[in-house]
């Protein structure tokens, strides 16, 4: 493999219809690029593209700085927008599940054994299971209150307001905070 023949990525997308809009726009300057990941995304849907860290847009080495300013210039024609990832669990939503089958299971369980204890035991055991799993289950949205688009974690332009992300904070309220603390 030759060095102007190697690929590298410039940009991730939460949606493959941005990747080739980003495509297109760079091919159109002049700048050979292409989508990677665009089939598996499809074929496997939004969660295994965030588990992969987005669908990549990849140009020639030598192209990338010429790349990068091509993209930013497009997304200064949108207001050049800074945004943050928002990382939202599932948790409380993944409890209310776990207590409810956790509950069923041990009321039926109860039914049939007349022991309480086993049935309580249960219910605990399934919102714990429910806590485990609601934490472990994240999405990345946008953090501009009228977009909050979900993107991959790896995102550097938002789906939806194609606002250039800056980084990543826990929940909305930080978002003046870190917006400050970057001098935006």
């Amino acid at each position: 493999m030759t060095d102007d023949s190697r690929y590298v990525t410039v940009a991730n997308f939460g949606v493959v219809f941005e990747a080739e809009l980003a495509r297109g726009t760079l091919e159109a300057a002049g700048i050979p690029a292409q989508v990677r990941d665009a089939n598996t995304a499809s074929i496997t849907g939004h969660h295994m593209v965030e588990v992969m860290g987005g669908i990549r847009l990849q140009v020639r080495e030598q192209d990338r700085e010429r790349a990068l300013e091509i993209l930013h210039q497009a997304r200064a024609g949108t207001g050049d927008r800074n945004i943050f990832l928002v990382r939202v669990t599932r948790t409380r939503q993944s409890i209310f599940f776990g207590v409810l089958l956790g509950g069923a299971l041990g009321t039926w369980l109860t039914s049939a054994t007349r022991d309480f204890a086993l049935g309580f035991v249960l219910t605990a055991i399934g919102a714990l299971l429910g806590l485990v799993l609601g934490r472990r289950s994240v999405r990345y949205e946008c953090s501009d209150p009228k977009c909050a688009t979900r993107n991959t974690r790896g995102a550097t332009v938002c789906g939806g307001c194609q606002g250039v992300v800056r980084g990543e904070i826990k929940n909305r309220d930080q978002r003046l905070a870190a917006e400050e603390e970057l001098g935006l």
